[in-house]
């Protein structure tokens, strides 16, 4: 699942990829200020739009106190490394875009594994989805059947998973 870092501080990017997580973002190809004489207005059915032909696309994979580390698709170069200042100026004239994806967890605790269920069942269980969890759907043989409710603190849960926010 995506999670969009768009907007965020520099901090949340760099919190994700101490995860081991890569992050997608959009900055500009020089990975530093475009300047305004590289811009360009263009009209549009919608009104005009500024844009710059220095737009450029990156795969985040690391950092250090001094440079950030890249896939770069249009160098062909893997865990390119440019200084953390400078490729921020980029990355924030292109509105601080960003995303990743998160991961989430989940166990059905009733009934049990091999049992089948043929009436009325309250399952219970637990399910951790680090962009939040905004409903939970039951199925049967792959058919929504009904939404479970959730939200009730577990500490087990929280103990072995202190990483997500909602256990």
């Amino acid at each position: 699942n995506a999670i969009d870092l768009t907007g965020q501080p520099f901090d949340v990017i760099l919190k994700q990829l101490s995860k081991g997580k890569p992050v997608w973002v959009i900055s500009t190809s020089t990975f530093n200020t475009v300047p305004s004489s590289q811009w360009k207005t263009i009209q549009t059915p919608t009104g005009p739009i500024r844009m710059t032909f220095h737009e450029h696309s990156v795969l985040l994979t690391g950092y250090d106190s001094n440079y950030v580390y890249f896939n770069d698709p249009l160098a062909n170069i893997k865990n390119r490394r440019i200084s953390r200042t400078s490729f921020l100026r980029g990355w924030e004239q292109f509105g601080r875009q960003a995303i990743t994806y998160g991961s989430s967890r989940g166990y059905l605790d009733k009934p049990g594994a091999g049992i089948s269920i043929n009436e009325t069942y309250n399952l219970s269980g637990w399910f951790l989805d680090e962009s939040n969890v905004s409903k939970i759907e039951v199925l049967v043989d792959g058919k929504v059947v009904g939404q479970a409710s959730y939200g009730d603190s577990r500490a087990d849960v929280k103990k072995a998973y202190p990483d997500y926010n909602n256990g």
